[in-house]
């Protein structure tokens, strides 16, 4: 039995206890927790059911904000299976819910997840006014954690374009943001993302530098998976020097 079988068990459990204690709330998270796990197992029709089960309860109490919450997870479950038309449907009904309730920070979530499927569909025009439109939101309720997201989806959107100095400009934007949270991990994620930017542009001797300052914020804080991005600069050492010779 995988883990995820095991959590999976376990939440059928806590299901049943919850069943039985007649705690529709508590049932409602659970069918939550459950159909999290079946995603993770990739059981995408499983998952489904138990979202739609939890909002199905979570309607008879009135629980706005748990409902457009889950229309978002039914989204992810759609756009991880690249049914892009799906998941904007979904994440539509997200921002419908968020705006009725006049709920700003699940506004701006719901304009930065519907951005990603106009982006994934190459509606870069409605991506980046969904983009702005979030930036602009969590401006207003000072959530400057939640710009991060937007902003490195602004910069995966102006890579595709070969806009680079745009999106140079949104990842210095996130790092910092990052900077000032002390997120070492995040930073690095950071500036791992500009030097692919700089490796696109053939300039592997920036991306170069870029890469080998990331590893050293790694090491700082014993990251456990440093061997990969150590593998990484062999490859790209193995460029410049080609690129030398």
């Amino acid at each position: 039995m995988t883990g995820s079988s095991k959590i999976i068990e376990l939440y059928k459990e806590d299901l049943f206890k919850a069943q039985r204690a007649n705690d529709s709330r508590k049932v409602s998270a659970v069918y939550k927790k459950l159909a999290s796990a079946y995603a993770s197992e990739q059981q995408w029709n499983k998952s489904l059911e138990y979202y739609v089960r939890s909002i199905d309860l979570d309607e008879q109490y009135g629980e706005h904000e748990q409902i457009a919450k889950t229309y978002a997870s039914i989204g992810n479950l759609f756009y991880a299976q690249q049914a892009w038309d799906k998941a904007l449907m979904f994440y539509c009904k997200e921002l419908e819910i968020e705006e009725e309730h006049a709920n700003n920070k699940g506004i701006a979530r719901a304009y930065n997840n519907v951005g990603t499927v106009y982006a994934r569909q190459g509606n870069i025009d409605k991506a980046l006014e969904s983009f702005h439109r979030s930036l602009e939101l969590k401006d207003e309720i000072g959530d400057i954690k939640g710009k991060i997201s937007t902003y490195d989806n602004m910069a995966l959107v102006f890579d595709m374009l070969e806009e680079w100095e745009h999106a140079a400009e949104c990842y210095d934007r996130s790092y910092q943001i990052k900077a000032r949270l002390n997120d070492v991990s995040g930073m690095a994620e950071t500036m791992w993302r500009k030097a692919k930017l700089l490796n696109e542009q053939a300039r592997y001797q920036e991306a170069l530098e870029l890469m080998e300052h990331t590893i050293s914020l790694l090491e700082s804080i014993d990251y456990a998976e440093l061997d990969y991005y150590r593998r990484a600069v062999d490859e790209m050492l193995s460029v410049v020097h080609a690129d030398v010779c």
